[in-house]
């Protein structure tokens, strides 16, 4: 990959992001059309559509500012080309993308021993939430394993 095809593939993620906050504007405005947000109605559910609907709203828009204001500046793209092509930082990516998908799997099996209706969406939420973590984790402990 070239300079060049870095450029248009950070164009096209931050068109992605900007997609993205898109749905949340949709999703906040379908629970508003279908009266979740209503006070008779405002529960566990209305604070769930609430806050994943700004979390890809304010999500969307802030990584699409930051990768449009990337490619401003000449030195960030290189660095940033330099970070993506650099074959350590593929391997730790890749071996943490697997060790969450694990993790990931075997936590969405043991969440469902315990579904309930409410908590249904709470143990979906804990476990999305576990999964960035251990992204995370695993992407430091072999950055400093590498």
């Amino acid at each position: 990959m070239n300079e060049e095809k870095f450029r248009v593939k950070v164009k096209q993620k931050a068109t992605m992001s900007f997609v993205i906050a898109a749905l949340g504007l949709l999703l906040l405005n379908a629970s508003r059309l279908d009266g979740y947000f209503v006070p008779e109605n405002f529960g566990y559910v209305s604070g769930y559509y609430l806050g994943v609907s700004l979390g890809f709203i304010f999500g969307g828009v802030i990584h699409g500012i930051i990768l449009l204001r990337l490619l401003k500046n000449e030195t960030k793209v290189k660095t940033k080309f330099l970070e993506a092509t650099d074959e350590r930082n593929i391997a730790i990516n890749e071996k943490s993308a697997v060790l969450t998908l694990y993790v990931g799997v075997i936590g969405l099996l043991f969440a469902t021993f315990f579904m309930k209706t409410e908590q249904e969406i709470q143990m979906l939420l804990y476990t999305a939430f576990g999964l960035v973590l251990v992204y995370l984790f695993a992407k430091m402990f072999y950055n400093n394993k590498m």
